[in-house]
């Protein structure tokens, strides 16, 4: 979502974030968010703020939260506003065809139960679960995608294009100071990172593919 997100960003050991917020932005769109929902929510937001700016860079303060994220090789988590639940995801291949997900949610234990219960129901139970509306698209997608990759044109004329964004890798005004190797919003450079990293474990000594 290009309204929330602003670029991405590739880490050493094929870690990776997308829809990451330039600094300060994400701040803005949370105080927005808490205006409609009233004061306590307010109130949650700049309470948050403040324990970043004592405990943090002001660089980090100000990015207020991280977006779509991997941590290599197979845990990711979806942080997409501090009145969402953080969304978290465990993937475990059963095959080259197969893969198993671990899904949870987790929300700030401290916040006002005012809080907790407008955000939790609507968004685990509505949105996310198995029943969900997001849910079952995403699912339905994945599915979907690995079966059209099982085909033969698939397998042997079609390889998958992990180019999008290749040779235009700058990150965008007003992410100057990030750390990690910045790139635009729309990119593939994280997949890039991801499988760059994962080939070089793949060819370290003692590996199968070493001297392949």
């Amino acid at each position: 979502n290009e309204t929330l997100g602003d670029c991405s960003v590739a880490a050493p050991n094929g870690h990776g974030i997308a829809v990451q917020p330039i600094p300060g932005k994400r701040l803005a769109l949370e105080r927005a968010a808490a205006r409609e929902l009233g004061a306590v929510a307010v109130d949650y937001i700049e309470t948050l703020h403040r324990k970043l700016r004592e405990e943090l860079s002001e660089l980090q303060a100000e990015l207020f939260g991280l977006g779509v994220s991997t941590l290599f090789p197979h845990f990711s988590f979806n942080d997409f506003s501090a009145l969402f639940p953080v969304q978290l995801f465990f993937w475990q291949p059963k095959g080259a065809q197969c893969m198993e997900v671990w899904q949870n949610l987790a929300f700030d234990s401290e916040a006002p139960a005012e809080i907790r219960d407008r955000v939790m129901m609507p968004f685990a139970t509505r949105a996310q679960s198995v029943s969900g509306l997001f849910g079952q698209d995403d699912v339905e997608n994945m599915e979907q995608v690995t079966e059209a990759s099982r085909g033969l044109i698939a397998r042997t004329r079609m390889p998958f294009d992990y180019t999008m964004g290749l040779g235009n890798e700058h990150p965008p005004e007003g992410a100057q100071g990030m750390p990690g190797r910045l790139g635009p919003f729309t990119t593939e450079m994280n997949q890039r990172n991801f499988y760059r990293y994962w080939l070089e474990l793949m060819k370290a000594p003692g590996h199968h593919l070493e001297n392949s």
